[in-house]
């Protein structure tokens, strides 16, 4: 079920000229939370994904323990890949690195939610 959520996150947006930097936010939750074997074999695992064609950036790291009420500090991991457009993360998210990526971490994780946007620097909001 996670892999469907995973691979469903292909963007049907029309891309325009003034597009920017697209960043894809996944956030684990481990079955085994706070154990440090699992997040270090998630970010192992992710190492991979920088190999994908179209894929600028990759960063990994874990959840900032927050008192602020408005922060949720519940997941465990969390990656950013960031891409020059919706296509090349439409051919990321297809590529079989990312699914073998998905196969190998998804025993470890409880539950994952993923943020996909469009960088808009200095452009005005509709």
């Amino acid at each position: 079920m996670l892999f469907v959520i995973l691979t469903g996150c292909d963007s049907t947006k029309t891309k325009t000229s003034d597009e920017k930097q697209i960043h894809h936010i996944v956030l684990f939750w481990l079955k085994d939370s706070g154990s440090p074997v699992h997040w270090q074999k998630i970010i192992e695992t992710s190492l991979s994904i920088s190999n994908i064609p179209g894929v600028l950036n990759v960063s990994k790291g874990e959840v900032i323990i927050s008192e602020r009420e408005i922060v949720d500090d519940s997941f465990d991991v969390a990656i950013t890949v960031t891409f020059a457009n919706t296509d090349d993360m439409n051919t990321y998210l297809k590529h079989t690195i990312h699914n073998d990526v998905v196969e190998k971490i998804m025993p470890l994780v409880e539950k994952i939610v993923i943020f996909d946007y469009v960088d808009h620097a200095n452009h005005k909001m509709p």
